[in-house]
């Protein structure tokens, strides 16, 4: 902005000038970030009573009639106070495993798959459990490239609520995401992408805005790439709920022409 002050004999012009040194104060810039990290505190304070660890654990035959256990980890979120957990498909793929849920209190649920989704990496699953903590939904759509985000999950399927921030990086990305033997594809679209941290465990957690809100489900990484991560848009996770509230499954309707 520009001032035009005028005086007589000029005094209060000159004054205005001699305090003018072009430096922007760093009191507001200190205060900006105090009330940015405030919010991604009171954010995961708010929400992360309601993140989940996911185990599963499988017998898998060998050689001479021996067995071994496999383990493998994931993340959910709490979206209704009865139990039920919102996650990835990958998550629960191994119809023979056995599922447990870890909340952040230190207890823990056996937990039964309630519906996978046909079309996107979600699914639902469900623990015996009252009274739970659950989330709000926000709208992907009402954020900017450029804001914070906050991603929040079981890391390395052994850091619990392990939290990480960035920024939305873009929106409607697709991707081919594989397994780790690279022989299990499935195409997503629609994705959003962000640069905060996701780590191996972190499939299923809740990527978050600075109200706390689920925007996005965490979902993949991108391989040989620094903090390129992606996440399903929350209205996708919103349609199934509706449909296994209607229907007990989520169903999608036919796009095909």
């Amino acid at each position: 902005g520009v001032y035009l002050l005028l005086t007589k004999g000029g005094n209060l012009l000159k004054t205005f000038l001699k305090d003018q040194s072009g430096s922007i104060p760093t009191t507001i810039t200190q205060k900006l970030k105090l009330e940015e990290s405030s919010k991604v505190i009171d954010a995961v304070e708010k929400v992360s009573p309601s993140v989940v660890s996911i185990i599963a654990t499988a017998e898998v035959p060998g050689f001479f009639n021996t067995t071994s256990t496999e383990r493998s980890a994931g993340t959910g979120f709490i979206v209704t106070s009865d139990g039920l957990i919102m996650t990835n498909k990958h998550v629960v793929s191994n119809s023979t495993a056995k599922y447990m849920v870890y909340l952040n209190t230190g207890k823990s649920y056996p937990a039964t798959i309630q519906a996978t989704d046909p079309f996107n990496d979600l699914a639902v699953i469900k623990i015996e459990a009252k009274d739970l903590p659950v989330v709000d939904f926000g709208n992907p759509d009402d954020m900017k490239n450029g804001q914070m985000v906050i991603a929040i999950g079981n890391a390395l399927g052994e850091f619990q609520n392990t939290v990480t921030t960035g920024i939305l990086s873009a929106k409607e990305r697709t991707i081919t995401a594989s397994d780790s033997s690279g022989l299990a594809q499935e195409k997503l679209e629609g994705l959003l992408q962000t640069d905060a941290a996701i780590n191996s465990g972190n499939s299923g957690g809740p990527l978050l805005n600075l109200e706390g809100q689920v925007i996005g489900i965490n979902v993949a990484v991108a391989e040989q790439a620094e903090n390129i991560g992606f996440a399903i848009p929350s209205t996708l996770a919103e349609s199934a709920m509706e449909s296994i509230k209607r229907t007990g499954k989520i169903i999608r309707p036919y796009m095909g022409v």
